[in-house]
């Protein structure tokens, strides 16, 4: 927008930035209550260096429109999901376009028009998101199915795993270790993956301390059954298959392209080098109280993680502030890998199964999510 002529540009949620050499032409930005700090400063800056807010008509006709708008209640994420959000967007769109036309003229032809069908929409959401839910109950069902006509144990003969409050320990000083490490240089920044570069680094570092200090565990349970690591690889590859086939479809954009491909290749041995270690930590899944514990050991560990990177950009500057805003989306997605690749284990007693199903899944949510640089 800093260098093609438009008919006007709309940012949600501005980064920190330098700023262009020249305003964009007929600007709206949205920022959100609930942003990071260092946003707001972002929007605000872009106010002040607009000189101020102008909506008139001939401020629209003279490509110099400029409004900045804060949404109360709203979160980074929050505002690409916002109905109202949409709606003045679309506004805005009309008067840059129609800059003659009366804004009530414009604002009256769009509330007749698509939000007639307003109620339409959200039965349509819902069954996207229903025919969802559906497509992962089926995997439970299909697994159960698999492992009752296969061979393979039901519970895993190796109960020894190393205590919690050691792993916990191991998990926390990793962290703090990795974040200083981080701070040479990044070795995967070769992926150009805007911060998956860094949290893939940091979790290559925690996984191979985690797998040095628990190496007897790892001897224990190598060489993996063959005919286990297929089965928990299929239902990897199932699992984000169908998801993100229902997802582009119905949802959101989540199919895999070309770079996004590459990428998932090669972020693989990273994610499995570190379900490896995560796995023998958490041991076997038990039942009742015990698999309670084992999973909330589980969010410890990964909060440990979290926790580390916001040490690193609120302390050490490391720039890395997309994945405290995607805090939410890392959360949701790791109870449900943990779920699925504790019901794999159960059903099937295979460590090497959970961890290709924990690894392909996570190489697919980093290489679908974060943008590319």
């Amino acid at each position: 927008a800093d260098h093609i002529p438009l008919a006007g540009t709309i940012a949600i949620s501005p980064a920190p930035m330098v700023l262009p050499q020249r305003m964009p032409s007929n600007l709206l930005v949205f920022s959100g209550q609930y942003e990071p700090a260092i946003l707001h400063r972002a929007a605000d800056a872009l106010l002040k260096a607009s000189g101020g807010a102008r909506s008139r008509p001939d401020d629209f006709a003279q490509k110099r429109a400029f409004d900045l708008r804060k949404v109360a209640g709203a979160t980074h994420t929050s505002l690409l999901l916002d109905r109202n959000i949409a709606h003045q967007s679309e506004r805005w769109i009309m008067q840059c376009l129609f800059p003659t036309i009366p804004p009530e003229t414009l604002a009256l032809n769009l509330d007749l028009a698509p939000y007639a069908v307003a109620n339409k929409g959200r039965h349509r959401l819902a069954g996207s998101i229903l025919g969802l839910i559906g497509i992962l109950f089926l995997f439970p069902f299909c697994t159960t199915l698999l492992t009752s006509i296969s061979p393979s144990p039901r519970v895993e003969q190796l109960l020894d795993h190393p205590p919690y409050a050691l792993s916990l320990t191991e998990v926390a000083v990793a962290s703090l270790a990795g974040v200083l490490i981080l701070t040479l240089g990044i070795p995967l920044n070769f992926l150009h993956i805007y911060s998956a570069d860094y949290l893939l680094s940091l979790l290559l570092i925690v996984g191979t301390v985690l797998l040095v200090f628990n190496r007897k565990q790892l001897r224990e349970n190598w060489p993996p059954r063959v005919s286990n690591a297929i089965l928990g690889a299929v239902f990897g590859f199932a699992v984000f298959l169908a998801v993100g086939a229902w997802l582009n479809w119905q949802l959101d954009d989540g199919w895999l392209n070309a770079p996004r491909w590459l990428r998932f290749a090669a972020i693989l041995p990273v994610t499995i080098v570190f379900s490896g270690s995560e796995e023998i930590v958490l041991g076997p899944v038990q039942s009742g109280r015990r698999r309670a514990l084992r999973f909330g050991i589980f969010l410890l560990l990964r909060l440990e993680i979290f926790l580390a990177c916001g040490l690193a950009y609120y302390e050490l500057r490391s720039g890395q502030v997309l994945i405290l805003l995607l805090a939410v989306f890392l959360a949701v997605f790791s109870m449900a890998q943990r779920l699925g690749a504790d019901a794999l284990r159960r059903r099937t007693g295979s460590l090497a199964a959970a961890i290709l199903f924990s690894a392909i899944l996570a190489a697919y949510f980093v290489a679908a999510v974060f943008p590319l640089t």
